[in-house]
């Protein structure tokens, strides 16, 4: 049964452990069991994870903001509605294609028309 000073290092918000961290020497680390290193990796992966979501917030927010959108629309709502507007965007876009197309070829016929 592990003491209570070495149950307070492996608990991931006393503060003791991170100052241990933060002095961690050679030495320290060559003693490290197994667990405390998984712990400390875990723990800088998480970390390093939600400081990457708070990132990919603010930056929804701002797309949000951009598109004039409210704040607080579930990205699945805006994601939707962005699909949508491209998928009728490039039917829209190939209709103005076809129809200059179709100008084109008519204004060749009368061309072709007058020259003959």
């Amino acid at each position: 049964k592990k003491d209570d000073s070495e149950q307070s290092k492996l608990s991931p918000d006393c503060p003791e452990e991170q100052q241990d961290d933060d002095n961690d020497t050679k030495e320290h680390h060559q003693t490290r069991t197994p667990m405390e290193a998984f712990t400390k990796k875990a723990r800088e992966d998480v970390d390093d994870t939600l400081n990457l979501l708070k990132q990919l917030n603010v930056t929804y927010s701002s797309v949000l903001k951009y598109f004039g959108e409210d704040e607080n629309m579930p990205s699945n709502d805006f994601f939707g509605t962005l699909q949508s507007f491209v998928v009728e965007f490039k039917k829209a876009a190939e209709h103005v294609e076809k129809l200059e197309r179709q100008r084109l070829k008519e204004k060749l016929k009368k061309a072709a028309k007058k020259v003959v």
